[in-house]
């Protein structure tokens, strides 16, 4: 089986899936209704992706918004890795367990509505809903094209 063809797939289509519901909520509700569809939704969208494909499909990030996406001290080294290198995915096999992860940027201008500069791209009103749902918020100050983090795609049938 070839995981990383599979996982970069996944990826992608999880990137697609979060980010076709973010920019629809923020189209219709604004930061803030994007803000709450996020954290009632996000993971909700993933758990069922995974279940589709009978994987487990989750971002982890060294800067978390929701604590949930903290990563381990093993995938903070492949994090760090992958922004000091500018490696966008790789395979890893612990075990009879395999896992791809694959690169998240700052793609998006909507995107620096929710994750910018506090008070210069993030709202007054967006930042205080940021902070009520997510008080530990790691997840600001990026600008396009930074790293945000990493897809992790953890096969189940290995």
């Amino acid at each position: 089986m070839n995981y990383s063809k599979i996982g970069d797939s996944l990826s992608i289509i999880s990137q697609q899936t979060l980010l076709l519901n973010v920019s629809r909520e923020m189209k219709s509700k604004g930061p803030v209704g994007a803000i709450d569809f996020c954290n009632l939704n996000a993971s909700t969208l993933m758990d069922s992706l995974s279940q589709v494909y009978k994987v487990d499909i989750s971002r982890i990030s060294s800067k978390p918004r929701n604590g949930a996406n903290k990563p381990t001290d093993f995938e903070l080294e492949i994090l760090n890795s992958m922004e000091t290198s500018n490696v966008m995915d790789t395979l890893r096999k612990n075990g009879n367990q395999v896992t791809y992860y694959k690169s998240i940027t700052i793609g998006m201008p909507a995107c620096i509505k929710c994750h910018g500069i506090p008070e210069t791209d993030i709202s007054q009103e967006t930042l205080k809903v940021i902070e009520k749902l997510y008080p530990n918020d790691l997840a600001k100050n990026y600008s396009i094209g930074d790293f945000r983090g990493a897809w992790k795609i953890q096969f189940k049938d290995y």
